[in-house]
């Protein structure tokens, strides 16, 4: 794959640069991916219609697919729209969608075909859930006005949201993470944060705030869920980590698995950081065991600065590398809440 890749390089045709894109896409993932995804003995490719009419042979209906946004013709293009238009079939309308995008993958739903569908979609439901999003502000807040903000998914997509209430929300969400506040506690937190910035006259634009809450659900910048996770971003004295987590880093595992099903990637310093959160050491405990541990040379610090710093100067760094790295094991809820 290496081998096309650099002879791809400087390529014209729209079919190369999907293969550039496809070769790159693999070159990062993991080779389990290549595995399942290319090289597994029942690998066919087939229609979404085909697929419908097994899954109708087995009892099984098609309900929805999981990136809820696919559902909706705001994400094609004008001509699209109207070329889709007149089709009245649901189903016959998401064959064509993978068409006009040249959707080669499907992460889709079934449920039983006795079971009834509403494929209406009802907001008023979704005001139910509980409520998580890991997002990062780029720019201005801007919580008094109906500027654009965006805001950054982990992986670095850009979000635009435009209403005060939902950028006050997301900020609230952020910095409470992993913690799951439900819609009438984000409601009044977002509110009660946008008066406080002058914002007032937005303050109780409710019907506007979940319009564009479920925008943000559909593209999953925010998650929704059906149980709440009570569990705050703080460090205890003595921080724990729980025993998965710990397993897995003692296992040399690359990446661990968060409170939201997501991997955490580790170097050799944060894993062995992991590994020694039994609670039975303080932080500072903790710098100074990682400090001799440096200095034996039997970790690294990332960007290998062990080599450049000693004594008060490599204490610092350990220090500022051991805090930083608490903080986003709470944020994804690998510490135990003590």
């Amino acid at each position: 794959m290496e081998r096309l890749q650099h002879a791809l390089q400087g390529a014209a045709a729209d079919s190369q640069h999907y293969v550039q894109k496809e070769i790159t896409y693999l070159l990062g993932s993991h080779p389990s991916y290549l595995l399942h995804e290319y090289l597994a003995g029942e690998n066919n490719a087939f229609l979404f219609s085909e697929f419908l009419a097994d899954a109708q042979r087995h009892d099984l209906q098609y309900v929805c697919e999981t990136d809820l946004y696919t559902l909706f013709d705001t994400t094609l293009s004008t001509p699209a729209q109207t070329a889709l238009a007149d089709i009245d079939d649901p189903l016959q309308h998401e064959q064509w969608m993978d068409f006009v995008q040249m959707r080669a993958f499907r992460k889709s739903v079934l449920c039983r075909a006795d079971v009834p569908l509403e494929r209406a979609v009802d907001v008023d439901v979704f005001t139910t859930f509980f409520y998580s999003a890991n997002l990062r502000i780029k720019g201005k807040e801007n919580l008094n006005n109906l500027k654009p903000v965006v805001f950054l998914t982990p992986d670095n997509t850009e979000l635009n949201v435009v209403h005060p209430l939902s950028k006050a929300a997301l900020l609230h969400l952020q910095e409470v993470h992993p913690y799951t506040p439900n819609f009438d506690e984000l409601y009044a937190h977002a509110a009660a944060r946008v008066a406080q910035a002058g914002g007032k006259a937005f303050a109780q634009a409710r019907s506007e705030f979940v319009s564009e809450l479920f925008s943000l659900y559909s593209y999953r910048g925010v998650y929704g869920h059906l149980h709440p996770c009570l569990q705050h971003p703080t460090v205890s004295e003595r921080p724990q980590a729980n025993a998965l987590a710990r397993l897995q880093a003692a296992h040399g595992w690359e990446s661990v698995a968060s409170i939201r099903h997501q991997a955490l990637s580790l170097d050799s310093f944060s894993s062995r950081l992991l590994r020694e959160l039994d609670g039975s050491r303080t932080v500072p405990e903790l710098v100074a065991y990682l400090c001799a541990e440096v200095s034996a040379g039997k970790v690294a610090i990332p960007g290998g600065k062990q080599t450049q710093t000693s004594g008060t100067g490599l204490e610092k760094d350990i220090s500022q590398n051991s805090k930083h790295l608490l903080t986003i094991f709470a944020r994804h809820g690998l510490l135990v809440q003590v």
